[in-house]
């Protein structure tokens, strides 16, 4: 296996910088199958910070919120919504990461990765982000595709199914994504709208309009009223179980068996 380390390259043009690109444009030339993974670097020149550089959301956490976050990776632990202080500083946060991930645009590098998916040698793109902008690029991010399928009971009548394709997803989101919210309680997805962006910079959680349904359906027949939830990103957190791991780990075991780690690695 060769190695290539892209980031010890140097940016002055030198001999050995040419030499370092050219392989790795040799390498990406001659591979049937690519596999990238990526993580935050890849979408700070749009306008996303990452997060543990010196200028990077941890340490902007820990600026902005010095009285309430002492560790900016506490503000991504599932644990904070026992802390009412912490709950508001996510939720106002969030609000922020999702107005900015609106403004920002695809990076040469997410374009890249749609080149190669282009060209047939994507074999997939695992990435840590939650800014969904291979998703803005074109790469399918869903783990189900929907299809027609014939009624046993009725041949003429066609129904919706949705189907496991190991080949139609394209880009894994490993910590889910800031385009939806789902609901503590009963898991409903919405997306999430630039209006309740506004209103999770307020520091506040929004109520799940389907909780709230149901609740004046229950007060209607003169049931007992229940717990209703909020909604939150539909992200993972630390300590949180992944509630995609099952098909993520389809996703993994399938490429394992095709891809042979006997190549070049780029990283």
């Amino acid at each position: 296996m060769q190695r290539l380390v892209l980031s010890e390259l140097s940016v002055s043009g030198d001999t050995e910088t040419s030499t370092g690109l050219a392989q790795v444009q040799r390498a990406v030339q001659a591979s049937q199958r690519c596999l990238v993974i990526t993580g935050a670097g890849i979408s700070v020149s749009s306008g996303i910070p990452d997060f543990r550089s010196p200028t990077g959301l941890f340490h902007q956490l820990k600026q902005k919120y010095p009285s309430s976050v002492t560790n900016g990776r506490d503000l991504f632990d599932a644990t904070l919504f026992h802390d009412a202080s912490m709950v508001n500083v996510f939720y106002s946060f969030m609000g922020e990461l999702r107005t900015l991930i609106d403004r920002a645009t695809c990076t040469p590098t997410h374009a890249f990765i749609k080149r190669l998916d282009e060209h047939g040698k994507l074999l997939r793109c695992y990435t840590q982000n939650i800014d969904s902008l291979e998703k803005r690029v074109g790469l399918e991010t869903a783990f189900v595709q929907d299809e027609d399928a014939v009624d046993s009971a009725d041949s003429a009548s066609k129904r919706r199914k949705q189907t496991m394709d190991k080949k139609f997803t394209r880009a894994v989101q490993l910590h889910g994504d800031l385009d939806t919210l789902i609901c503590t309680i009963c898991h409903t997805k919405c997306p999430f709208s630039h209006k309740l962006a506004l209103e999770f910079r307020e520091g506040t959680p929004p109520p799940c309009p389907r909780c709230k349904e149901i609740e004046v359906i229950r007060g209607i027949v003169g049931k007992r009223s229940q717990t209703t939830g909020v909604l939150r990103p539909d992200i993972v957190l630390y300590n949180e179980m992944h509630p995609q791991g099952v098909s993520t780990i389809k996703c993994l075991n399938y490429w394992m068996r095709l891809l042979h780690f006997t190549t070049r690695m780029l990283y």
